[in-house]
């Protein structure tokens, strides 16, 4: 089993872990890709993808349960 680089950390928050999606993907896009690198930074890129989209739908849940209870709130003043 590989090792994991210290690239490969879980990101500290949303913001970081787009932000390495970002420098992914300008390297990706640049005219020099190195082809043995690829394939790990594809990788990556998928890591990151499941870290956002979790993180995506932990904020979501938390709102939109405090939504909920303000509702309710607001629904037991009429």
């Amino acid at each position: 089993m590989r090792q994991a680089t210290s690239s490969q950390k879980t990101p500290d928050s949303y913001a970081a872990g787009l932000a390495e999606l970002e420098e992914i993907l300008d390297y990706l896009r640049g005219s020099e890709v190195d082809l043995e690198a690829l394939a790990e930074k594809v990788e990556r890129a998928g890591q990151l993808i499941r870290f956002c989209r979790q993180r995506l739908d932990d904020i979501s849940f938390k709102v939109n349960d405090v939504l909920d209870s303000v509702k309710a709130t607001l629904d037991g003043d009429r």
